[in-house]
């Protein structure tokens, strides 16, 4: 804002909120205010209004201020200090900084506003502190590192990715979709509900969460049955075959049916796939069996063409989404299933 511009109608701390970014993003040298730093360097300077009438705004006057190489903003402000309009000293004490200051003298008028401006910074660092979106705001500017705010951290406490070493264990895109639904992550035991919204605002669809999914599981040779030797004994350890249908510790994710563009991001070793794999882990553990299965539209099925190309990268493997047909499918196709995690 240039000098004696209008001022925005906008709450007092609003307007500090919106100088202290601009300061930051024009790439000043602008010191937050009511901390360590030196007083010129701070991003705005504040002088009482002393006077008694009564004030039309909290801010009366704002203009840019040169403070030993630095350009700061002076707020002539209304609504707090020791004198003026809401000042907690005697009346008597405003009138005698008038009566100095008409003769010019301005010594202890500079006195008390160096205690206003204290005292108006950790008014407006106590309006911060508790709006944590405000931190996350000012880490976004330039130049300003890569320092977590109050509010990352406690986010990052919730969803259990907060460690001493400042070093997140999943990727940037998995850590932003944790934080996101941190409500669901620091809540326990975890359900089938926040499971399905943290994975479908990942993949990009609407999913169902298939709990108790059974599936056959092979048993160890040390617990398969030999007659007379071992794994003999009834309602123990005896199991006819050398496998078992279970479904306790077992689960499927199951997409809506999606086009072929998201098919083929929801293959595994994609992006989409590895932040899928990172937040399970993260919400679940290691406790369960996951997989996915990928509905695929029946129109939007790939034609079967055999080639002699040599670049692969964008053809399915066996297995993953490759059909001997050709034309679209009057059923939505559901062949495709990917391990998450077991």
């Amino acid at each position: 804002m240039t000098a004696k511009a209008r001022l925005p109608n906008t709450h007092f701390f609003q307007l500090l909120r919106r100088l202290e970014v601009d300061a930051l993003r024009v790439g000043r040298n602008a010191a937050p205010i009511g901390r360590d730093y030196p007083l010129h360097s701070e991003f705005a300077e504040f002088r009482v209004l002393q006077s008694l009438d009564f004030p039309h705004a909290a801010c009366v006057r704002l203009e840019p201020l040169q403070s030993q190489g630095y350009t700061k903003n002076l707020l002539h402000v209304a609504c707090f200090g020791l004198t003026g309009p809401a000042g907690v000293l005697p009346v008597h004490y405003t009138e005698l900084l008038k009566e100095r200051h008409r003769l010019k003298d301005a010594a202890f008028i500079r006195l008390l506003d160096g205690f206003n401006s204290r005292a108006i910074s950790f008014m407006y660092r106590a309006w911060r502190k508790n709006r944590l979106p405000l931190g996350e705001e000012q880490q976004l500017q330039p130049g300003q590192g890569h320092e977590k705010g109050t509010g990352h951290r406690v986010l990052l406490g919730y969803s259990g990715l907060r460690n001493e070493s400042g070093v997140s264990a999943v990727s940037t895109e998995s850590e932003a979709k944790a934080l996101y639904f941190s409500g669901f992550f620091s809540k326990r035991p975890r359900h089938a509900l926040g499971l399905k919204r943290i994975i479908a605002n990942a993949l990009g669809c609407a999913v169902s969460i298939q709990q108790f999914h059974a599936r056959w599981f092979d048993l160890d040779d040390d617990q398969v049955h030999i007659t007379g030797q071992c794994n003999s004994t009834l309602g123990r350890d005896f199991v006819i075959g050398s496998a078992v249908y279970e479904g306790a510790c077992s689960i499927r994710i199951r997409t809506e049916p999606v086009n072929l563009s998201l098919f083929a991001a929801l293959q595994p070793g994609k992006p989409r796939f590895v932040q899928l794999q990172e937040l399970v882990q993260l919400y679940l553990g290691q406790d369960y069996y996951i997989d996915l299965q990928v509905v695929l539209k029946g129109r939007e099925r790939p034609d079967l063409v055999m080639s002699g190309a040599t670049d692969t990268s964008k053809a399915f493997g066996l297995g993953e989404g490759l059909w001997l047909a050709t034309g679209p499918s009057l059923v939505d196709l559901e062949d495709t299933v990917h391990e998450v995690s077991r």
